[in-house]
């Protein structure tokens, strides 16, 4: 719902656009602040915003939310608002079919209340007066100027029985646009006396359907008799529609669109924004909507309801695309390449649980713009592994049985008969020979920076631990130990959960060395070794938090990103490093050129944004440390690498 634009005054007096300080037929000058112009029947759109004497000068037309920009000077100026007939389109009602003009007072909202506003200037009153004397005929329905003069459209959409029936009286203003100030007075007088009972009984709504038969007489005199306008069934408001050059329309009953609660006859009017013709359809004496389009386009069509008085309903609208042919979704060869390569790399083994998402997006375009939906054409596959679409995922799950080179073959449909189909391989393959654990080099690589990073000092004491998981990669389990740990003052274990940990205070300085090894189930081992030292005590590198580190990897290995798909995260490190002497850390983040940009802000929140733009199995990113004045010793760094994968 659009926020509410209250009035704005102006101290300068203005009389619609009669009131111009401009000579001649020149715009003037733009300048000073841009406010928000709101033109009002119901919100109308397209229509033209005129300036200088007698509005003749255009300075533009309304947005699609009936909107203008423009200056408080252009305001004082004089401006008004002229509605054409099959161009502008009001939001409630439909294309104007009568055109007609509304004055601006001394706010950003012309409405016919405005209108009025201007008019009785025109006849000598000045602005103040001439605004009492608009409220006034509204007060009897609990309105003032706030309301009256202000966007009561967007009150009403929010219950107020007093901005429904100023909304209405609004409506009816139009609909006599060509009677005098005096009659159009007599009408809002006649319609208040006949509501102001209703809107003003706390025990009944208003209905908003509620549109009195106004008639006025030869004497000025104006007579008003019940009725309501046709009101919409919202449950069977039209979809948007595609239809085809020179193809007949699929007839459609516009009646079921419709309702009247005085049980009225209606007749039905059918409108195109921006058109001088229906396109080559109407509606006939039976109420259906029929034809054979003529021109190829986006278009806007509006169906209004009139009953035997000539109320108007609020328009069915809905949004026609007339095409002169279809065209068949196209494959996408880059990210065809790309989704082969993802299956080459995967590894389904015979006789193993295979469980892995492929994405689909993107892989058919369509020129049409039509929506494309993914089905599994023929498929060969081995017993035990199925493949499934959902969405726009094709999912590979089961235990294959058998090994082999398969094919698979996607569908993408548009929705209209039309298709297109690309056929993919994929490989099961025997289970490998035993073999020892296999070192993983990038959690090698994280342990020993672990390791560097506690910064070891004589006499000072620590306590850190490091969890092993991932760091050998085996069949079956892989069991972790170490060996060769002895710096005097230290004590070194492993726990259930093979978490390696350290704890104590080294009592001399020097290197040393850590033996760790994977032992699988079959006795098998591998192995690898870490360095470390022990140094004189002095002013220690940043050290990292192992507790924090284990959150902060736990939530970037988490993250699920996708080629060519646009990403923005962020993640609070703030608390990744202490220093021992507390000195004051400077934080860099640093990574792979896979389309991604690092930031961190002075909260230590580490932002990352951008689109991918390549498959990166253990993309790596570094968020570094350095606890010297403005980080100008580039010995004083410390690392910290983590680790996601790009699918």
């Amino acid at each position: 719902m659009r926020p509410l634009l209250l009035p704005i005054l102006i101290s300068t007096a203005l009389v619609g656009c009669n009131g111009s300080s401009t000579s001649g037929d020149t715009a003037p000058e733009l300048g000073g602040q841009m406010h928000t112009l709101t033109a009002i029947d119901g919100y109308l759109s397209n229509a033209k915003i005129m300036t200088g004497n007698n509005c003749t000068i255009e300075l533009g037309v309304t947005d699609q939310q009936g909107q203008y920009s423009l200056t408080e000077q252009q305001l004082n100026d004089g401006i008004c608002v002229r509605a054409i007939a099959g161009e502008t389109v009001d939001l409630s009602r439909g294309v104007v079919t009568a055109g007609f003009e509304l004055k601006a007072a001394d706010s950003f909202v012309v409405s016919p209340y405005s209108n009025m506003v201007a008019d009785y200037q025109l006849q000598g009153q000045s602005l103040e007066d001439a605004k009492q004397t608009v409220v006034t005929m509204m007060s009897s329905l609990g309105a003032d100027s706030s309301l009256v003069f202000a966007d009561y459209l967007q009150v009403a959409e929010q219950g107020s029985d007093s901005a429904q029936a100023i909304a209405m009286i609004g409506e009816t203003l139009v609909d006599h646009q060509s009677s005098t100030i005096d009659q159009q007075a007599a009408i809002v007088e006649a319609i208040v006396s006949d509501v102001q009972a209703v809107v003003n009984d706390p025990n009944t709504d208003f209905n908003e359907d509620y549109v009195p038969t106004v008639t006025v007489n030869q004497d000025g005199s104006v007579q008003v008799s019940a009725n309501h306008k046709p009101s919409l069934i919202e449950v069977m408001q039209p979809d948007d529609q595609i239809a085809w050059l020179g193809l007949p329309y699929p007839a459609v009953d516009v009646s079921e669109w419709f309702q009247d609660q005085d049980g009225d006859s209606l007749s039905y009017e059918l409108d195109i924004a921006n058109e001088d013709t229906t396109l080559g359809l109407s509606i006939d004496q039976t109420n259906l909507l029929l034809g054979t389009p003529n021109k190829i386009g986006t278009f806007d069509v509006f169906v209004v309801a009139i009953d035997q008085h000539g109320a108007r309903s609020h328009a069915a609208s809905f949004t026609l695309s007339v095409r002169d042919q279809n065209n068949a979704p196209e494959l996408n060869e880059q990210v065809k390449s790309q989704l082969q390569a993802m299956l080459n790399q995967q590894s389904i083994v015979q006789d193993s649980a295979f469980n892995q998402t492929f994405p689909l997006t993107g892989l058919f375009t369509d020129a049409d713009g039509d929506n494309i939906s993914y089905s599994i054409g023929s498929v060969t596959k081995p017993a035990g592994l199925d493949w499934r679409i959902q969405g726009e995922q094709l999912i590979a799950e089961g235990t294959p049985t058998q090994i082999g080179q398969y094919q698979i073959e996607l569908v993408s449909s548009d929705g209209f008969e039309q298709s297109a189909t690309v056929s993919l391989s994929y490989q099961v393959v025997a289970p490998a020979a035993d073999l020892p654990p296999v070192l993983n080099p990038n959690k090698a690589t994280e342990m020993q920076a672990w390791l560097t990073s506690l910064a070891w000092q004589e006499g000072v004491y620590i306590k850190s631990s490091f969890d092993t998981s991932g760091l050998f990669s085996d069949e079956g389990h892989v069991a972790i130990k170490t060996s060769g740990f002895g710096v005097e003052g230290m004590m070194s274990w492993i726990d259930g959960n093979e978490h390696v940990h350290f704890e104590g205070t080294p009592t001399r300085e020097g290197s040393f060395s850590i033996d760790v090894l994977g032992i699988d189930e079959q006795g098998q081992t591998s192995d690898f070794k870490l360095y470390g030292k022990v140094n004189v005590a002095g002013n220690g590198k940043p050290v990292l938090d192992w507790v924090e580190y284990s959150k902060v990897e736990a939530e970037i290995s988490a993250w699920s990103l996708t080629v060519n798909v646009p990403l923005t995260t962020s993640i609070d490190v703030s608390g990744l490093y202490s220093d021992p002497e507390g000195d004051i850390i400077t934080l860099k983040p640093s990574g792979s050129d896979v389309g991604l940009t690092y930031t961190i802000d002075q909260h230590g929140v580490l932002h990352v944004s951008g689109t991918p733009n390549r498959v990166y199995d253990s993309n790596p990113i570094y968020i570094s440390a350095n606890d010297s004045v403005g980080a100008t010793d580039p010995s004083r760094w410390t690392d910290a690498r983590f680790v996601f994968q790009i699918n």
